[in-house]
């Protein structure tokens, strides 16, 4: 995937909650590289899988609902910081790349990683 011409449908975070990357402006991925150009490249990897999997589910979400517009706001004390999260202000699941406390970008995925994030697919 690259992430400027797949343009998932997601945000990506830092570990302090700053947008990395936003399928607004796809094209700007600088802040996304600097983070991941150290990352090991089994990790970089599962970050892949890891979009993929957010981004194949959310568009399967919508493409089931009839007018999202009428989905409820997020609540405002929504926790913002985890592994995927849903985002309060825009509305879209968050994958943090830099959640405190993880090690998301020195090795491998954890084993049942992707099943976190709802996966039923074969990612």
């Amino acid at each position: 995937m690259r992430l400027a011409l797949a343009a998932p449908d997601l945000l990506v975070t830092g570990g302090d909650g700053e947008t990395l990357w936003d399928p607004a402006a796809p094209r700007h991925t600088r802040a996304v590289r600097t983070v991941l150009e150290h990352a090991a490249a089994v990790a970089v990897a599962a970050v892949r899988a890891d979009l993929e999997v957010i981004d194949h589910h959310t568009r399967t979400f919508l493409d089931a609902v009839v007018d999202p517009a009428t989905l409820s706001a997020p609540q405002p004390n929504a926790f913002q910081s985890g592994y995927a999260y849903l985002h309060t202000d825009r509305r879209l699941i968050a994958y943090n790349l830099e959640e405190p406390g993880m090690e998301r970008l020195k090795g491998p995925a954890l084993p049942f990683e992707r099943e976190m994030l709802g996966c039923t697919h074969g990612a």
